[in-house]
């Protein structure tokens, strides 16, 4: 896409944000343009009022619309489209920090590769083909980046923001492999030059937030990528796996070495390593292909069904009612039960009772709320047929404690 094409007149694009198409102005586009693959690209529109034969009604709402570029995917094509007048604030605020980072120095964090399932890949998977696939485990916990700054300072970032929660730090910071990734980095950079970034999944002591993981005594860093910021490349797997072993440094385990030669030998494999995934007790699998210091990833869930293309197309063309204010009061409310019953578990524990005395100071920890919120809610939409929510992180800050409290149980629920 070029800017100067774009210069007179007034064009919205259309790309992939979850599960809908966010449509823009492309003065909004351009803003967060390079963070948005092109593949998630579905259309590129234009007022046009000249000629009625070449347009066809939108979204918009206005009287004409010319489709300038429409993906080819039909699956990308059928998804709801919201319009938005501005970027979502978070998606800004990621990438003004990032640009904000990029002007205080020249070597800047790099944010690591989005996986997508391999139905859902550019290609759809074709780029898997004669390639080799390392197959790892999906641990469930929190995505965090740890880098050095020019000065030597150590930064911790999340997988969408520079800075990660300062609560996150503090419990990456506990962990046994914090200060052993720390020294690497030091080491690389001192002896022979080299600034990487140490991608890893903090597994927090306790339940994750899928809970399908047994119950954790300790809080690990567990290592599964690193990220050359001098040449922009990443590691491969084999030399990933020789730092962290040096440095005793625990690594997100292979499973298997797998390579496909026709699309046929790929369903069969995501279903055994799911059956693998639920006899072990891990949420899915990630798939890696290291070629040329590009890193193309994907990932596999359990709780993600295999539809038939049919099925999958009438699940994603269908528009559901937005979910009404009793709905998400209920599903907080799911959530308030759950996070007491966690509440209960800690204090038993005794190891973070003194964190959180009341109920009212757990649910202010968004790290334990909002994978329980954002399931709840998300169980809630399926269960009675609604949208679910966009703003679930806003609902979580604006709706009052006592609200939740004083929501009436459901009948045949005890109080």
């Amino acid at each position: 896409m070029s800017k100067a094409r774009f210069t007179e007149g007034e064009f919205y694009i259309q790309y992939r944000d979850f599960k809908e198409l966010v449509q823009l102005p492309v003065k909004e586009f351009w803003k967060i343009a390079e963070i948005v693959p092109t593949h998630r690209i579905a259309r590129i529109l234009e007022h046009d009022t000249k000629t009625e034969e070449a347009t066809k009604e939108t979204s918009l709402g206005s009287p004409l619309i010319k489709v300038l570029y429409e993906s080819s995917d039909p699956i990308l094509l059928a998804l709801p489209v919201t319009v938005l007048n501005e970027v979502d604030l978070e998606t800004l605020r990621f990438v003004e920090m990032r640009d904000a980072l990029g002007q205080k120095e020249t070597i800047v964090w790099h944010r690591y590769t989005e996986l997508e399932r391999i139905k859902r890949l550019e290609e759809e998977g074709r780029e898997l083909l004669g390639e080799v696939c390392y197959i790892q485990e999906k641990r469930d916990g929190e995505n965090l980046s740890i880098w050095l700054e020019s000065d030597g300072t150590p930064h911790v970032s999340s997988h969408n923001m520079v800075n990660a929660d300062p609560s996150i730090v503090s419990r990456l910071q506990c962990t046994p492999e914090y200060a052993k990734v720390l020294e690497f980095l030091k080491n690389e950079w001192e002896t022979y030059g080299h600034r990487f970034i140490v991608y890893g999944e903090l597994v927090n002591k306790g339940k994750g937030a899928t809970r399908v993981e047994p119950t954790h005594k300790y809080s690990h860093y567990i290592v599964f990528d690193i990220y050359n910021i001098l040449d922009h490349t990443y590691l491969p797997y084999i030399n990933v796996y020789q730092h962290a072993h040096h440095w005793r440094l625990p690594i997100v385990s292979v499973l298997e070495v797998f390579t496909p030669y026709k699309m046929e030998d790929i369903d069969p494999k995501i279903a055994e390593w799911k059956t693998w995934a639920k006899r072990h007790r891990r949420e899915g699998v990630v798939g890696k292909v290291y070629k040329n210091g590009e890193l193309l990833g994907f990932k596999e869930k359990i709780d993600l069904p295999d539809l038939p293309k049919e099925a999958r197309e009438t699940v994603e063309k269908a528009t559901f009612p937005p979910m009404p204010e009793d709905r998400i009061l209920r599903a907080l409310q799911h959530a308030w039960d759950e996070l007491e019953a966690l509440k209960e578990e800690l204090s038993k524990a005794g190891d973070e009772a003194s964190i959180y005395p009341t109920m009212e100071d757990i649910w202010k920890d968004k790290s334990r709320a909002m994978p329980i919120i954002a399931k709840h809610i998300g169980t809630e939409a399926r269960e009675h047929s609604f949208n679910t929510p966009r703003n679930i992180f806003e609902i979580y800050l604006n709706t009052p404690v006592d609200r939740i409290k004083e929501h009436p149980k459901e009948e045949g629920t005890i109080a």
